[in-house]
């Protein structure tokens, strides 16, 4: 995936076994959805991010991914593209899907479960399209460089 939120030794921490990336999935929603509550869009994207990595790993750990992976892939995906996607950071948001919808897409090609995978990639395209409530004529700000920053 091209953006990146677990620095390169946690990164590594979480490849090396499948019940720490469990964990860090697990510990890093809790914390992304507790932060998104309290109104802190930018610890919950971190956080969020954090659990997108780690089910990420827990995805292509296996030869084959399991229906539970990709759920669990497309929940984590869906929070961050959701809490991103409310930053109005449209570039940010287009370069997740189109990274998620990646991930899926050998699952989607020649999976066991390719109609899973298909549901996943349109849930991953709804969670990205902003609500009816955000004005689409509003400017939407900008930071020079923020698709290049680490958020860990």
């Amino acid at each position: 995936m091209l953006l990146r939120f677990l620095c390169h030794a946690h990164r590594t921490l979480v490849e090396q076994s499948h019940s720490r990336a469990l964990s860090v999935w697990d510990l890093s929603q809790q914390k992304a959805l507790l932060f998104q509550q309290r109104g802190e869009p930018e610890r919950a994207v971190a956080a969020a991010g954090g659990a997108l990595e780690a089910a990420e790993v827990l995805l292509t750990m296996h030869r084959q991914a399991t229906v539970i992976d990709l759920h669990r892939f497309t929940d984590a995906a869906c929070l961050t593209l959701g809490l991103i996607r409310d930053l109005r950071q449209p570039e940010l948001t287009r370069r997740l899907l189109c990274g998620c919808i990646a991930k899926l897409q050998p699952q989607v090609v020649s999976g066991a479960h390719q109609g899973t995978a298909l549901a996943c990639c349109q849930r991953l395209v709804e969670a990205s399209t902003p609500s009816e409530s955000i004005d689409a004529h509003e400017p939407v700000p900008t930071r020079a460089g923020a698709g290049d920053r680490l958020l860990h």
